[in-house]
C-alpha cells in the first residue's frame, strides 16, 4: 500500500507564523537595512570616483588654458609680433603688464593686495608699487581659449635690480643695456578649477653683423708637414674615433645618426664645407676646449677653402669653430657650447650659442663686449612651474 506524505495543516502554519512573526519581521528589516547600506555605499563610491575624475579633468583643462596664456605672452613679447599686439618691456623694475581673457580690469584691481601689489593667487615676498601696471586684452577674441589673466614682469634680484641675460656667456647680470629676463604668471581656468602656471622667459639673442669695412681676421695656417687626409664623411650609423692630435681634412660631413668621437684634445683643419649634425661629434668629456675646428684654405690651392659651416638638428655640440670666411648657420634646435667665428653667424629655428670665453682663436679679433652687438630674436621658456589654486 503506497504511503503518502501528509501536508501541514493550514491551521498549523498560521499558528506557527503567529508564534514567530516577531522574529520573521526583524529578519526582514535587517535584510532591508543591509541592502540599503550596500546600495548607499556603492552610490557613494561611484559619486566620489566621478567627482575625482571631474576634478582631474578640470585640472588638466586649467593647465592647458594657463599654458596657452603663457604662449600668448611669449608671442606678444617677440620683436616679430604684429605691431598692434606687441608688448615692449619697459626698463623699470616696477613695470607690469596684465593680459586679460576671462577676467576684467576691475576684477583684477579688486584682487590686488595693497601690500604686495599682485593679483592674489599665492604668497609673495616683497612689497611693490602698482603705478606702472598696464592692462591689455587678449588677442584671441571670440572662439579663443578662455583663461583668467597672465602677468608679465621683470626678474628682480635681491637688491631690487632688473636681472638681464649676458649674451656672451648666457649668465645673469644687472648691467644696463642687456636684454631683460622676464617672468610670466598665468591663471588657467577649467570649470571650477584654477591652476597657476609660471614660466621664466629668456631672450634668444644673436650677434649683429660687423659693420662694413671691418677687417676680417686672417685664416689659421695649416702646420707644416701635416698631411691632407681628404674628405671626412660619415653617414647612416657609422662611428669613428679620433685620438688626441691634429688632422687635416678637405671637407667635413657628419649626418644622420653617424658620430665622430674624440679622445683627448683634437684640432681639425678643414679646407672645404663643414656640415655637422648637432649630436654628430662627441667631444672628449664634453669639454669645448678639447675640440677646435679651423675652417681655412688649402696652401696649395687658394680656391679650396671653408666658406660654409652648418650645425643642425636637435642636440648639443661642444667645441670651437673658427672659420673667418664662412657663413655659419646653427639651426634645428642645435645648441653650441663653445665658440663660433665666421664671416656671418645665424641662429635660426631654435639654434642657440653658449659662449665659452676661455676659447680664443689666435688669428681672430676679440669677441664683442658691447651688448649693442646683439639683437633679440624672441623668447624661450627656461623654467616652468605650476600650482593648483583650488
Amino acid at each position: 500500500m503506497k504511503k503518502t506524505r501528509k501536508r501541514p495543516s493550514p491551521v498549523w502554519c498560521a499558528a506557527l507564523f503567529r508564534r514567530d512573526r516577531g522574529a520573521c519581521g526583524g529578519a526582514v528589516l535587517v535584510t532591508v537595512a543591509v541592502l540599503m547600506a550596500l546600495t548607499g555605499g556603492l552610490l557613494s563610491i561611484g559619486y566620489r570616483k566621478t567627482q575625482r575624475a571631474a576634478e582631474a579633468r578640470e585640472g588638466f583643462q586649467a593647465l592647458f588654458t594657463g599654458d596657452s596664456a603663457v604662449e600668448e605672452a611669449r608671442m606678444r613679447l617677440s620683436p616679430g609680433a604684429p605691431a598692434a599686439a606687441r608688448i615692449a618691456p619697459e626698463d623699470t623694475a616696477g613695470w607690469r603688464v596684465y593680459i586679460l581673457s576671462g577676467r576684467t580690469r576691475a576684477e583684477i584691481a579688486a584682487g590686488l593686495d595693497p601690500a604686495y601689489g599682485k593679483s592674489q593667487m599665492s604668497g609673495y615676498a616683497q612689497p611693490e608699487a602698482t603705478g606702472d601696471y598696464v592692462f591689455v586684452d587678449s588677442v584671441q577674441g571670440r572662439g579663443g581659449i578662455p583663461w583668467g589673466w597672465v602677468r608679465i614682469e621683470h626678474k628682480i634680484s635681491g637688491a631690487g635690480q632688473i636681472l638681464r641675460l649676458d649674451p656672451r656667456d648666457g649668465g645673469e647680470t644687472a648691467a644696463a643695456g642687456h636684454p631683460p629676463i622676464l617672468l610670466v604668471t598665468a591663471q588657467g581656468v577649467g570649470g571650477r578649477g584654477e591652476r597657476e602656471v609660471r614660466a621664466e622667459l629668456r631672450p634668444v639673442v644673436q650677434p649683429s653683423r660687423a659693420p662694413a669695412g671691418t677687417p676680417r681676421p686672417p685664416l689659421a695656417p695649416i702646420p707644416a708637414g701635416l698631411a691632407n687626409l681628404g674628405p671626412l664623411s660619415l653617414g647612416g650609423h657609422r662611428l669613428m674615433m679620433l685620438t688626441e692630435g691634429t688632422y687635416w681634412f678637405s671637407s667635413l660631413s657628419i649626418t644622420e645618426s653617424a658620430q665622430l668621437q674624440t679622445r683627448g684634445a683634437v684640432t681639425l683643419y678643414v679646407t672645404g664645407p663643414i656640415r655637422i649634425a648637432a649630436d654628430g661629434i662627441r667631444t672628449s668629456r664634453n669639454y669645448p676646449a678639447n675640440l677646435v675646428i679651423h675652417g681655412t684654405a688649402d696652401p696649395a690651392d687658394a680656391a679650396r677653402r671653408a666658406t660654409a659651416v652648418e650645425i643642425a638638428g636637435v642636440g648639443r655640440f661642444h667645441g670651437a669653430v673658427f672659420a673667418p670666411e664662412a657663413d655659419i648657420v646653427v639651426s634645428g634646435g642645435a645648441e653650441v657650447f663653445g665658440a663660433l667665428k665666421g664671416r656671418t653667424l645665424s641662429l635660426a629655428g631654435g639654434g642657440a650659442l653658449h659662449v665659452d670665453e676661455t676659447l680664443r682663436d689666435p688669428a681672430a679679433t676679440p669677441a664683442p663686449a658691447d651688448p649693442a652687438s646683439f639683437t633679440i630674436d624672441g623668447y624661450r621658456r627656461h623654467v616652468l612651474r605650476t600650482a593648483s589654486a583650488r
